[in-house]
């Protein structure tokens, strides 16, 4: 499913200014709107994942941070927003965590590996707070996103991208589906990550921009729009049934 700029622009547009807004003054400061990872340092966690045996693919958990002061609490991001990914195996159509590894991009050590006891609650307890604030306004079923399955061929196009296109940085925006482009049922109106590429003055670019794209050995489907696309934003859990296997879900 690609995503043209202009769709993706919009989404972030109405996530700031509707859930960002919300968060932001429950916060009584700035949500984060996005986390910047070097290139290396991504490229470095899709190898983490991808070296698990039989790995399926990976589970991106929504969390926040816990209080100031606490063990891996970066300075000022206190009770914002991050993500937590986790490498993931199929068990008879039950995807699961498959071990007890679960990584950060930690704007200082990232990728940081942290045991379940160190980020269960940032997902359970603290973006649970977030949710508390959102899901009355925008009665969602079941509530807003809690965490996206990207598939093990996902992460190996993306780690292609930003390896063919040379980008520098990776940012992951916060970002939500609007309520007049809804490309999957049930999905208008739920957080998603926006994964886009920077080059070496973080200036954002688009893959299909760029003047190697036709040229590729492996060229993305140019089916559903051929200006501006960027990558795939995953599978939602809600209103997708997989967050049973998601052990930062379970106490």
């Amino acid at each position: 499913m690609f995503v043209t700029k202009k769709e993706s622009l919009e989404r972030r547009i109405w996530h700031q200014q509707t859930k960002g807004k919300i968060l932001s003054a429950d916060l009584k400061r700035s949500e984060t709107e996005a986390i910047i990872s070097t290139a290396d340092h991504f490229s470095q966690l899709i190898d983490k994942i991808l070296a698990v045996p039989s790995v399926w693919g990976a589970r991106v958990y929504f969390a926040a941070y816990p209080n100031a002061g606490q063990l891996n609490v970066p300075a000022a991001l206190e009770n914002t927003l991050t993500l937590i990914y986790a490498p993931v195996k199929d068990y008879d159509g039950i995807i699961y965590d498959v071990t007890d590894k679960y990584y950060v991009m930690h704007p200082l050590n990232a990728p940081l590996e942290l045991p379940k006891t160190a980020v269960g609650s940032w997902v359970r307890i603290e973006y649970a707070k977030k949710k508390k604030l959102l899901d009355p306004i925008f009665n969602l079923y079941k509530g807003d996103t809690n965490c996206i399955l990207f598939t093990k061929t996902h992460l190996e196009e993306f780690k292609d991208e930003i390896l063919g296109q040379d980008a520098k940085y990776v940012k992951a925006y916060f970002s939500s589906y609007l309520q007049n482009q809804n490309p999957i049922p049930g999905y208008a109106c739920r957080m998603h990550v926006d994964y886009e590429l920077l080059d070496a003055n973080l200036n954002e670019f688009y893959i299909d921009d760029c003047p190697n794209f036709p040229q590729r050995a492996e060229p993305k489907p140019l089916s559903v729009d051929e200006d501006n696309k960027g990558f795939d934003n995953g599978s939602l859990c809600p209103p997708e049934d997989y967050c049973v296997g998601g052990g930062l879900l379970q106490p």
